[in-house]
C-alpha cells in the first residue's frame, strides 16, 4: 500500500502546489507585488512542516525564484499551536527517563516559541543554571518520511516527462540536500554537535558565543542549552553608541570572514532572528539547523576568487568563478563572460552604500545559470548564506565596503594558505608532467599532502644520476630540454643564443 500512499499524497501536494507554480511562471517583477509570494508562502505553511523547510531551503536557490519570492521564503517563520503541557511532559520524562521535576527545578508550562517542528521552553537546572529546553513536535519522523517519499516519487515522473528542465535545474542533487537537511534536523543530538563544532572552530574569536548544550540532558527529540537573552539587530544599531557599533562590526566581520572564508564551515541563516546583540559589544548565535560547508578546493577557488576581485581583476575571477560549474548543453560562454565583466564594472563603480559584494556574487551565479551553468549546491547555499550574512553588516555600518573591509583579512588568509602549501614543494608534482609531456596537472591531481620524505629521496636520486652523467651529457640532455621552449620563442636565432650560454 506504500506507493499507493505515496501517490495520494503527491496528488494532494500537486493539486496546492501546481496554481503557485503557474503563477510563478506568469510573475512579472515589474508589476507584480507580493500577493503570488504571500500565497506560495500561505499554501507552504498548510502543507506542513515539511514544505516549510523547503520553502527556508528554496530561498537559498535564487537562481530558482525572483527576488520577490526570496524576500518572502527568508522571512518565512513557521507558527504552530502550542502543544499540551502533557504532552510536553510526556515527551520530556520519555526521553530522559525521569520526571521533569527530577531533571529540572523549575520548568515554564507555557513555551517561549512554538513552531512545527518544535517549541521552546524556559528552565532552570538544578544548579541554579537558567536553560532553554527544545522539545520536538511527536510524529514527525513518519511525517518527513511521507512527504519526502511522495516528493521523490514526484521527481522520478517528472524525470520522464522533462528530463532537460530537471537537469538544468540540478533538481535530484537539490532534493537530496533537502533530504540531508531534513532528516538531520530531527535529530536534537545531531544539532548539538554542530553547535560545538562551531564552538570549536570560533573559538579564537573574542566576544563571539555559541550557547552551551547539556549533553546528559539532550536526546534526539529534546536539546538543551543555555538560555541567552540579547538585542536584536534594529535594538543594537539604535541604542548602541558609535564606538560600541564600531567594535561590534569588527568583530562581526571577523567571525563572518572566519566561517565564510577561513574554516568553510558556515552558519547558512544567519538572518536577524538568529543572533542577538549584547550590550558589551558581544553577540551570539542561535540556531543551527542550516549550515553548509566548503570543500577544500571550493575554500581555495573562493579566496582566489576574491583576491582576484580586490583587485580588479576580471577576468583572472571569471576564471576561478567559472571553472566550478558544469556547462549544460547548448551553454553560452561569450553571454556569461559578457553579464559578469557588466556586474563586475557596476560593483566597482557603485558607491559604497549601494556596492554589495554577496549580492553581486549571487548575481552572478544568477548569470550562469540563465545562461547554462550549473552551480554546487555547496557553492549555491554559500553565496546565498554570505548575502544574509553581509546584510547584518550594512545595518550596523550603512556606508561601509565589504570588499575593502575584507580585503586584509583575505590577504592574510592567502599568505597562510601559500605557507601551508610549501609551493617549492608542490613545484615537485609539477615539473615532472611539464618536463615530459608538457602538461600542468589539474588542481585536483595535485595532493594537498603527502611523503616529503620519499620525494627528496627521488629527487637525490634524479640528482644523482643527472651530476653522473659526463659533462656533455648533461650538456646535451638540457639543450635537448630547452630547445623547443627557445626555438618557440627565439626563432632561428635559438642555436647561436643556447651556445652562447653554454
Amino acid at each position: 500500500m506504500r506507493p499507493l500512499g505515496d501517490l495520494t499524497r503527491l496528488i494532494t501536494i500537486a493539486s496546492r502546489l501546481l496554481p503557485e507554480l503557474r503563477r510563478l511562471r506568469r510573475f512579472d517583477p515589474r508589476t507584480d507585488g507580493t500577493e503570488a509570494p504571500d500565497r506560495l508562502v500561505r499554501t507552504l505553511i498548510a502543507l506542513g512542516p515539511v514544505f516549510v523547510k523547503l520553502g527556508q531551503i528554496l530561498s537559498t536557490r535564487p537562481d530558482l525564484l525572483p527576488s520577490a519570492y526570496i524576500d518572502r521564503l527568508v522571512a518565512l517563520q513557521e507558527r504552530a499551536p502550542p502543544l499540551d503541557i502533557a504532552v510536553v511532559r510526556n515527551i520530556v520524562e520519555t526521553e530522559l527517563g525521569h520526571p521533569i521535576d527530577a531533571a529540572f527545578a523549575s520548568f515554564d508550562l507555557k513555551p517561549v516559541a512554538a513552531a512545527s517542528l518544535a517549541q521552546v521552553h524556559k528552565a532552570q537546572l538544578k544548579d541554579g543554571a537558567e536553560v532553554a529546553v527544545k522539545v520536538q513536535r511527536p510524529g514527525l519522523e513518519a511525517l518527513f518520511k511521507r512527504d519526502l517519499d511522495a516528493l521523490a516519487l514526484g521527481l522520478r515522473l517528472v524525470s520522464w516527462i522533462a528530463p532537460r528542465k530537471l537537469r538544468r535545474i540540478n533538481a535530484s542533487a537539490f532534493l537530496a540536500e533537502f533530504h540531508r537537511y531534513s532528516i538531520a534536523e530531527l535529530d536534537f543530538t545531531e544539532e548539538a554537535r554542530v553547535m560545538e563544532r562551531f564552538r570549536s572552530k570560533l573559538e579564537s574569536e573574542s566576544g563571539v558565543r555559541i550557547p552551551r548544550t547539556f549533553p546528559d540532558k539532550t536526546t534526539p527529540r529534546i536539546l538543551v542549552m543555555d538560555w541567552v537573552s540579547g538585542m536584536r539587530l534594529a535594538e543594537a544599531a539604535e541604542t548602541l553608541d558609535a564606538a560600541t557599533r564600531s567594535a561590534l562590526v569588527d568583530r562581526l566581520l571577523s567571525m563572518l570572514l572566519k566561517m565564510f572564508v577561513s574554516d568553510g564551515l558556515f552558519h547558512a541563516d544567519l538572518h536577524p532572528g538568529n543572533i542577538l546583540f549584547h550590550a558589551d559589544g558581544t553577540l551570539t548565535l542561535l540556531d543551527f539547523g542550516m549550515h553548509g560547508a566548503l570543500s577544500p578546493v571550493e575554500r581555495d577557488r573562493f579566496i582566489l576568487y576574491w583576491q582576484a576581485v580586490g583587485q580588479h581583476q576580471t577576468a583572472r575571477a571569471f576564471h576561478h568563478f567559472s571553472v566550478q560549474t558544469r556547462a549544460l548543453p547548448g551553454a553560452d560562454h561569450v553571454s556569461f563572460r559578457r553579464r559578469f565583466d557588466e556586474l563586475a564594472q557596476a560593483f566597482y563603480a557603485a558607491p559604497s552604500r549601494e556596492a554589495s559584494l554577496a549580492r553581486t556574487y549571487l548575481e552572478m551565479m544568477r548569470a550562469g545559470y540563465r545562461t547554462g551553468f550549473v552551480f554546487p549546491a555547496s557553492l549555491m547555499l554559500h553565496a546565498k548564506a554570505l548575502t544574509t550574512a553581509e546584510a547584518l553588516l550594512f545595518v550596523l555600518a550603512p556606508n561601509a565596503r565589504f570588499d575593502e573591509m575584507t580585503r586584509p583579512h583575505v590577504a592574510r588568509e592567502l599568505a597562510k594558505r601559500l605557507a601551508i602549501a610549501t609551493p617549492l614543494r608542490r613545484l615537485t608534482q609539477v615539473l615532472p608532467e611539464f618536463l615530459l609531456i608538457g602538461e600542468i596537472p589539474p588542481y585536483d591531481a595535485i595532493d594537498r599532502e603527502w611523503n616529503w620524505p620519499a620525494t627528496e629521496r627521488m629527487v637525490a636520486g634524479i640528482a644523482k644520476a643527472l651530476t653522473a652523467s659526463s659533462g656533455r651529457g648533461m650538456r646535451s640532455w638540457l639543450s635537448g630540454a630547452l630547445a623547443p621552449l627557445a626555438e618557440t620563442h627565439l626563432g632561428d636565432e635559438a642555436d647561436d643564443i643556447l651556445t652562447a650560454t653554454w
